[in-house]
């Protein structure tokens, strides 16, 4: 038993190994374009590196559960398909107890990961972030990027589908620099500038509908042309902690401690409290899918019986999407506290457990 227990757990740890060698540096592959740009802009290579360095916890984070996953259907597959798993059952040994050689080392992976995804992953992405805008403030127009809402201007939102270099296209502005009041302005494409002796930014836009136009008559107006100043961007020389920043305990404090104020009403704490408790519950259950895909890895690579390894390959992320997809809808339905969000994270956990229970029962 232990000689077995040893050649298992030997095979699935190099089959990790190499598999998470190979996930990782795909994961990092988005980074590496962006710290590219960033070296043709003349940046220099030392916050470059700082901020390779610090997006490698995120990367493991989900290279770890995937890799767990994908080496498991890979060696069961492997047994399977060389009928080694039938030489076990017929020496009267059971696939609960191969599973049960198994769970340790699953066990081991999902504290590793709640240690990354808790504390590593947090203080890599405020530290990466905070590089940025310190970067950021040399060329203020690198602050803007498409795809994201940009808040680090103050009493502004701005969101751009798509920049290149100084164009930008499908510019949208939220104006909430008068207190009590809301404007919105929209353009279709623009030109974005600094002002010269200055670090304010300066956008050119072309059709444009700004709503209201004024406060005092409450009516949207369009304009071929529209030039909106946003000054004194060297301010932002410091990032602002946002909820993926924090720790486990800051936000385990932050959702008991907050309560109204004058600024915001119980319903807005609410889902910032909702936020929150997302961001945790999400955490926990990213890093107890390492359990949960090993449970379910193991019947399933044996029913595969393949040797190929692209099945297994093409099985775990048919896998792994379906779990994200869960996460995903989860951080979406984070402002609605009413549909309680935060427990919709641990189904695909429940599902994959439930799912490897019935399979497992069914081989034995």
């Amino acid at each position: 038993m232990r000689t077995l227990n040893s050649y298992i757990s030997k095979s699935f740890l190099v089959t990790f190994l190499a598999t998470v060698t190979v996930f990782t540096f795909v994961l990092s592959i988005g980074g590496l374009f962006k710290l590219t740009d960033l070296v043709s802009k003349g940046i220099p290579w030392r916050p470059i590196v700082t901020m390779f360095a610090c997006g490698m916890p995120s990367a493991l984070a989900f290279a770890i559960p995937i890799s767990a996953l994908t080496a498991t259907l890979l060696v069961f597959g492997r047994l399977s398909a060389d009928s080694e798993i039938t030489a076990m059952k017929a020496c009267g040994i059971s696939l609960w107890m191969v599973m049960r050689w198994m769970l340790p080392v699953a066990f081991l992976m999902a504290v590793i990961c709640l240690y990354i995804n808790n504390e590593l992953v947090p203080s890599s992405h405020y530290a990466r972030r905070s590089t940025l805008a310190r970067i950021s403030t040399a060329n203020p127009i690198d602050l803007i990027e498409e795809g994201r809402p940009i808040r680090e201007f103050e009493g502004l939102t701005v969101y751009v589908e798509r920049k290149k270099d100084n164009l930008l296209e499908g510019v949208r502005i939220y104006d909430l620099r008068t207190e009590g009041q809301k404007r919105e302005i929209k353009a279709k494409r623009g030109v974005v500038t600094i002002e010269t002796n200055s670090t304010d930014i300066v956008l050119a836009l072309e059709e444009v509908t700004i709503d209201p136009f004024s406060f005092e008559r409450p009516v949207a107006a369009y304009c071929g042309k529209w030039t909106e100043r946003i000054q004194n961007t060297s301010r932002k020389r410091t990032y602002r902690k946002k909820v993926k920043d924090m720790s486990l305990a800051e936000l385990f404090h932050g959702i008991r401690t907050m309560v109204p104020d004058k600024v915001e009403d119980e319903v807005a704490v609410a889902k910032r409290r909702m936020v929150m408790s997302v961001e945790m519950h999400k955490r926990f259950s990213l890093s107890c899918s390492c359990i949960a895909f090993v449970f379910l890895g193991v019947p399933l690579g044996i029913r595969s019986h393949r040797k190929e390894s692209s099945i297994g390959v093409a099985l775990s992320l048919l896998l792994v999407f379906s779990f994200y997809l869960f996460i995903i809808v989860a951080e979406q339905l984070a402002k609605h506290p009413a549909m309680h969000p935060d427990a919709l994270t641990w189904m695909p956990v429940i599902l994959s457990l439930v799912i490897g229970s019935i399979l497992v029962q069914r081989m034995s």
